[in-house]
Parts: structure tokens; sequence; C-alpha cells
């Protein structure tokens, strides 16, 4: 005797149920063990975060440490300089004024 679709159809839906109604009980272990994932992935979360976070403030404090390092060399490269800067200006102070001395005196 041959089962027609709809009894195939029958049976597999009765199976379904069956097999339903046996993992019922295991639902609750099942929904326990997925509450614990959850809660590990909740916390590992939480955990990259401040992670994060703390990467991210550490590289704003290392930032802000080169900007200051950066600027007491400048100043200090500034005040080296000074000097420097002060007696260029006075050679080419003195060299403007002999270019422009009505005296004809040739530049050596």
């Amino acid at each position: 005797m041959q089962m027609t679709t709809s009894g195939y159809i029958s049976a597999f839906q009765g199976l379904r149920a069956l097999w339903g109604w046996w993992r019922g009980s295991e639902n609750d272990s099942v929904d326990a063990e997925h509450e614990e994932r959850m809660k590990e992935a909740q916390q590992e979360r939480e955990l990259a975060l401040s992670r994060a976070q703390t990467i991210r403030e550490v590289a704003e404090l290392r930032a802000e440490t080169e900007r200051s390092v950066n600027r007491s060399r400048a100043q200090s490269r500034k005040e080296r300089l000074q000097p420097v800067m002060v007696m260029y200006a006075a050679v080419q102070a003195n060299k403007r004024a002999r270019l422009g001395s009505p005296d004809g005196e040739e530049m050596d």
C-alpha cells in the first residue's frame, strides 16, 4: 500500500510535533545556556569598549605631551637663535648701508 502525498505530510507533521514535545524539556537548559552566552558577550563588549576608551585616552595624552615637547623645543630653538638673528639683522643693515652709500665704495 502506497502513502499519498497528504499521508507523508501528516506523518512529517506528527514527527515534528513529537520532536518539538521531546525537545521542550531541553529548552530550559538551552535558554539558560543562551542567557549565559549573552551575559558573556555583553561583558566582553563592555571590556572591549573600556579598552578602546583607555587606548583613546592614552593616545590623546601622548599627543598632548608631544605638542608640549614640540612647543618647548621650538621655544628653546628660538631662544638659542635669537642672538644669531640679531647679528644677521645687523650684518644685513650694514650691507644695505654700504650698498646705499653715496661714496661709491666697492664691496669685497
